[in-house]
C-alpha cells in the first residue's frame, strides 16, 4: 500500500498544475491543427490527403518503399505511422531525455532529498516508487498525443486503427531503458547536463548498433565485439523495426529485443536504486 501511495503522489506531482496544462495543451493542438488543416477527398484514384492544401503523398513512388506500401491504400496510415515513429525513435527519445533528467535531478536535490528519505519506507522503496510514477505520467502523455492523434485523424479520413495503441508498450520499453541511465548517472553525479549528455550518447550509440552486424560480419574480432554489445544493450533499433513491421501486418521477432531491453533496464535500475540506497547523504 506505501508503494501504491508514493507511486500516486508522484503522479499528482506530475499531473498537478503545469503537467495537467500541458496534457490538455498537446490534445488541444492536435485537434486545432489536423481539425483546421488535415483534409481528405475522393478522386478517381483513391484518395487525396492534404495538409493545409498541401498534397502529402503527391511524390509517393519517390518514397521509401515501406512508406509507400504503407500508405498505397490508406493514406491515414502513414500519418499515424510518422508520429508513432517519431515518438519511438527521432525527437520523442530526446525529449524525454530533457525532462526526465531534470525530472531525476530535483528529486534527488538536497532539499527534496531530505523530505523523500524522511518518509517511514525503506530508501529503495521510495526511489523505485519515484520512478515508477514518472514512468506512469510519461505513459499517459504518450496515450494522450498518440490517442489524439488517432482519433482526430480517424475522425477526418475514416481509418480507425489499432496499430499506435499496440506500439505504446514499445515506446515505453524504450524510455525506460533510457531513464535507467539516467537515474544511475544521476546518482552517481548530481548532475543534469551530464546525466542528459550521457543518456543521449547512449541512445545514439545503441540505436546505430543494431544497424552495424551485416557490416561487421566479415571480421570475426569486430563481429565479437559487435555480439557482445549487441546483447548487453537495449534493442532499439529492433524494438523500431518490430513497429515498423506491425503496421506492414508482417511477422515480427518481438521477445528477443523486448527481453534484451528489460533485463539491460532492471540491471542498470537496480544499481541506481543499490547506490541511492547505500549512499551518505
Amino acid at each position: 500500500m506505501k508503494t501504491l501511495a508514493m507511486i500516486k503522489y508522484t503522479l499528482y506531482q506530475h499531473l498537478h498544475g503545469i503537467g495537467f496544462f500541458i496534457l490538455l495543451m498537446i490534445f488541444g493542438l492536435i485537434f486545432v491543427v489536423f481539425g483546421i488543416g488535415l483534409s481528405v477527398e475522393k478522386t478517381l484514384t483513391g484518395e487525396k490527403v492534404t495538409f493545409f492544401g498541401q498534397d502529402m503523398f503527391r511524390n509517393m513512388e519517390n518514397m521509401d518503399p515501406l512508406m509507400a506500401e504503407m500508405g498505397s491504400e490508406q493514406p491515414a496510415i502513414i500519418i499515424q505511422f510518422s508520429f508513432v515513429m517519431a515518438a519511438t525513435a527521432l525527437w520523442g527519445p530526446l525529449f524525454f531525455i530533457l525532462i526526465a533528467s531534470r525530472v531525476v535531478e530535483s528529486m534527488l536535490t538536497q532539499g527534496n532529498r531530505y523530505l523523500l528519505l524522511s518518509k517511514p519506507m525503506h530508501r529503495w522503496h521510495i526511489f523505485l516508487s519515484r520512478i515508477a510514477g514518472f514512468m506512469l505520467f510519461s505513459a499517459i502523455v504518450v496515450l494522450t498525443f498518440l490517442g489524439a492523434l488517432w482519433l482526430i485523424i480517424g475522425i477526418k479520413t475514416g481509418c480507425f486503427i489499432y496499430q499506435p495503441f499496440i506500439a505504446i508498450p514499445v515506446i515505453l520499453l524504450i524510455y525506460l531503458s533510457l531513464l535507467s541511465i539516467i537515474t544511475l548517472v544521476t546518482v552517481v553525479i548530481e548532475n543534469f547536463f551530464v546525466a542528459a549528455g550521457i543518456t543521449v550518447a547512449f541512445y545514439f550509440i545503441t540505436t546505430v548498433l543494431g544497424q552495424l552486424g551485416d557490416l561487421f560480419a566479415e571480421n570475426s574480432s569486430l563481429y565479437f565485439g559487435w555480439s557482445v554489445l549487441h546483447t548487453v544493450l537495449p534493442r532499439i533499433a529492433e524494438l523500431s523495426n518490430a513497429v515498423t513491421r506491425l503496421y506492414l501486418n508482417r511477422q515480427s521477432e518481438w521477445l528477443t529485443p523486448v527481453f534484451a531491453t528489460l533485463l539491460f533496464s532492471g540491471v542498470v535500475l537496480a544499481a541506481a536504486t543499490f547506490l541511492f540506497s547505500r549512499k551518505e547523504y
